[in-house]
């Protein structure tokens, strides 16, 4: 409930609007920089064309600083916010892990699925005692039981 209650109510059509308004400035500024390294690139190691590149870029910035639109700033803290909520005010509270009861360890520790695969990777996997095979151990061996069978 106390996830339920800290942020996911009324304002979710607010905070997707925002974050689609920044992803599309996101885009916008690589697309911007792919083409800005593109006029790079092509100008090569060539003093003229690159002299020209720099003058065209000090001329749009001379004419942004007398552009008077409305400027919107997204800073990294926006997006975050607008992707998960608002950063909380206050005394955080953490709770305790989830436990689990088992039978020899009452208070044993529920493990995530990422450590259960750690922890699996890191045993022995079993083989077959007659082929040295890794695929099967000895009490599934079908070239075994074809030979008993035989």
């Amino acid at each position: 409930m106390q996830t339920a209650d800290s942020g996911t109510s009324s304002n979710l059509e607010v905070v997707t609007s925002d974050y689609f308004k920044m992803e599309q400035v996101s885009l916008k500024l690589t697309t911007i920089w792919f083409d800005f390294r593109q006029a790079v690139d092509k100008a090569r190691v060539e003093m003229d064309r690159l002299e020209h590149v720099h003058s065209t870029i000090k001329k749009l910035n001379t004419e942004l600083d007398a552009y008077d639109g409305s400027i919107v700033i997204f800073t990294k803290k926006d997006h975050i916010a607008a992707m998960v909520g608002q950063q909380p005010k206050g005394e955080v509270n953490i709770l305790p892990p989830n436990v689990c009861k088992n039978k020899e360890n009452y208070f044993k520790r529920l493990m995530s699925d990422r450590e259960k695969k750690i922890n699996k990777s890191k045993k022995r996997s079993r083989k077959c005692a007659l082929y040295r095979a890794t695929t099967h151990d000895a009490r599934k061996c079908i070239k075994r039981k074809k030979a008993n069978v035989d």
